[in-house]
Formats: structure tokens, sequence, C-alpha cells
């Protein structure tokens, strides 16, 4: 082969890599938009999309928390964002938002079962992950999205 085919098959090589790359990030706008525009479930089904074919997909699970989050889907949203934990272990805005939503997931099981409610302030010695666990029975918290 000479030194010019070479060149020519590197810069094709380069040209459709960097191709996909524009139409990724045309399509993670594209998802971003309509999330600013509280367009969650369309900016969700983009991002699982780009999950499909992502080789890194924590930044992508980040985001379809962050959608599950805003509609109120918190048992969804900690899966997601446990999945990105995977990939971006030390990201602080992951540890935040996952903080957030134990908090959320919490109130929820108080605000959906007032039994749960009514059993924790009569027996305080019960642990909160006991209480999930009573709520999970109720039914409280959905499905994960395994």
């Amino acid at each position: 082969m000479s030194v010019r085919q070479i060149i020519v098959i590197a810069v094709l090589c380069l040209s459709s890599v960097s191709g996909e790359g524009v139409s990724r990030n045309l399509e993670e706008a594209k998802a971003e938009k309509h999330y600013l525009n509280h367009q969650f479930q369309t900016a969700r089904n983009i991002y699982l999309a780009l999950r499909d074919t992502a080789q890194n997909s924590g930044y992508i699970d980040y985001n379809i928390g962050n959608t599950y989050f805003r509609e109120k889907q918190y048992g969804k949203a900690l899966c997601y964002y446990r999945k990105a934990e995977e990939q971006l272990p030390r990201d602080v805005e992951l540890q935040n938002n996952i903080l957030q939503v134990k908090k959320r997931l919490i109130d929820t099981v108080y605000e959906e079962n007032p039994v749960i409610f009514a059993i924790n302030k009569v027996f305080k010695w019960i642990k909160i992950t006991e209480l999930i666990q009573l709520a999970l029975l109720f039914g409280a918290i959905g499905q994960c999205c395994y």
C-alpha cells in the first residue's frame, strides 16, 4: 500500500467517525431542548435511543434519570442514577441527585401510606429500610427499570 492510499483510508475513517459524533451531538442537543421545554417523555425517548448505541452511557443514564425525576417517578430515576453511578462513581451532581431521590422516595412512602407514617410515629425504633420494605409490600414504590 502506498502512503497516499493510507492517508486516504485514514481520512475516510476519521470523517465517518466524526460524522457519527456530529449526529449523536445533534440528537443530544435535541433531547436537551425537549428537556428544557419540560417535554420529559420525548427527551427520554431520544436518550434511550442514544443509550442503545452508546459505548459509555453514564451521562445518558444520568439524563434519563433526570427525566424520570422531573416526572416524579423516583424509583425509576434511582435505577438510572445507579446505572450512571457505575460509570461515574465520583460525579458530585449525580451523588446529590441520588440523595434527593432517596429523600423523595421516603416522603412518597409517608404520603402514599398513612399506615406506614402512623407505624413510624408509634414505633420510633423501626428503621427506615424496614419502612421501605413495608411500603414495597403495599405497592408504594413502582417497579424498577431493570
